[in-house]
């Protein structure tokens, strides 16, 4: 008796958006159940140490991740996992401005500047009240160590995990949009939170796909994410108690 390879296809997938799923109830459980319990204190301040803590065991957990979602899909894996195609013309979206005749390098830029100045606008109003005194530059070497781990580790499972599972198996736009609804739902308890910041997110989610998806690579995926870490790390780092 043979195996049908189309089970064997499916029976990947579905492993595959397990393991997605997995990784972004790890979010929640690393930050409520595992963190409590670990000691390790490079930092002076405890409530800095818990940021460094969850991104040390999430860091880890996102490798585990990633040798068994290359174990899966290896081939689409190496297919994505480089910088990506920056002269690809994107597939135009009215409401946006996206035209035919664009090309994701200048694209990409155009997003991070818009992305990055609508987030801050969020940041500023929402979280620090409108007072910019709050907000202590001195952290931003600090919050941009956090950001470089926590973008990767949010690319890696819920945009990179999507994109390399679904290709093929679903239309693109469709891929995306779920990326868009796994990255924005979570957000409804993080920063930005509350439903302006859960569809903020769902948004950046859902672009952030789109440029992987036509790149064929994960560099603005990841880069403009980093930058909203930045912005919101240095926030948070600000805005936490001595």
């Amino acid at each position: 008796m043979t195996s049908n390879p189309n089970n064997k296809f499916l029976y990947k997938n579905w492993l595959g958006i397990s393991l997605v799923i997995v990784g972004v109830a790890m979010f929640f459980v690393v930050d409520q159940r595992i963190v409590p319990l670990l000691s390790f204190a490079p930092f002076q301040r405890e409530a800095l140490n818990n940021i460094f803590r969850y991104q040390v065991v999430t860091l880890g957990i996102t490798l585990i991740f990633l040798t068994l979602l290359f174990m899966l899909f290896k081939e689409k894996f190496c297919s994505f996992a480089h910088i990506g195609n920056m002269q690809v013309h994107p597939e135009p979206v009215k409401f946006l401005g996206i035209k035919p005749s664009d090309k994701w390098l200048g694209l990409g830029i155009n997003f991070a500047v818009v992305v990055s100045l609508a987030t801050g606008a969020f940041l500023f109003f929402g979280n620090l009240d409108g007072d910019i005194t709050r907000l202590n530059l001195s952290y931003i070497s600090i919050a941009s160590l956090f950001a470089l781990s926590n973008s990767f580790i949010e690319e890696a499972i819920t945009r990179f995990g999507v994109v390399v599972t679904l290709k093929n198996v679903l239309p693109d736009r469709i891929i995306a949009l779920i990326s868009g609804l796994i990255f924005g739902i979570p957000h409804y308890f993080g920063t930005p939170g509350g439903p302006v910041g859960a569809v903020m997110a769902a948004f950046l989610g859902w672009l952030l796909a789109k440029s992987m998806l036509e790149t064929k690579g994960i560099f603005w995926a990841w880069f403009i994410h980093f930058l909203q870490d930045v912005l919101i790390y240095t926030v948070i780092i600000s805005l936490l108690p001595a």
